[in-house]
């Protein structure tokens, strides 16, 4: 699936999502016909008492169960040699604060060529794309971001802005309370 240059901009969705009054569930179920309008794209649209996931390679929403979960740029919870090692670092950092959740997305080990993924961009590209931080001009990754959430609707979001070699040149972070 290529990029297309007319598609619309998937950061309309999010705006989209918060300015609206739909339900995480009904917004995913309604953007599902349309979601042939972006390029690929994952969504994860979420309330206090809910979170749901919409990818477009799927093309149907569906609850994200509590738990430990994982996404790259396929599919959530897709058993790349990434993302399994994304969830269980996720595991254990539970309780321990922020610090153990960057460290694994600043990880820049590549995966084992016998464990990656067959998604058609060839053998150097899957190499490439294997660890958690992907560096280079071309493309990589510009933005790590972690989330949390407590039971009580406390909300702690930290974003860590990235240059081409990986280094972080920028942080910014809020809490806020989500009402329930």
């Amino acid at each position: 699936m290529g990029k297309r240059g007319d598609a619309r901009s998937r950061g309309e969705l999010v705006a989209d999502f918060l300015s609206g009054i739909d339900s995480p569930a009904a917004y995913c179920e309604r953007l599902a016909r349309r979601a042939g309008d972006y390029n690929g794209f994952n969504l994860l649209a979420g309330a206090a008492d809910s979170l749901v996931y919409f990818g477009s390679r799927e093309g149907k929403a569906r609850e994200v169960d509590p738990g430990i979960h994982a996404l790259s740029n396929h599919l959530l919870d897709e058993p790349w040699p990434k993302v399994r090692r994304a969830r269980e670092a996720m595991r254990l950092a539970v309780g321990d604060g922020d610090e153990p959740l960057f460290a694994m997305l600043s990880d820049a080990t590549p995966g084992r060529d016998g464990d990656l993924p067959d998604t058609g961009v060839g053998d150097e590209w899957e190499r490439r794309l294997s660890p958690a931080l992907i560096t280079g001009e071309d493309y990589g990754t510009r933005a790590s971001t972690v989330l949390r959430m407590a039971a009580g609707g406390q909300v702690r979001f930290e974003e860590r802005t990235r240059i081409a070699t990986g280094t972080v040149t920028d942080s910014r972070s809020f809490e806020f309370r989500i009402a329930r």
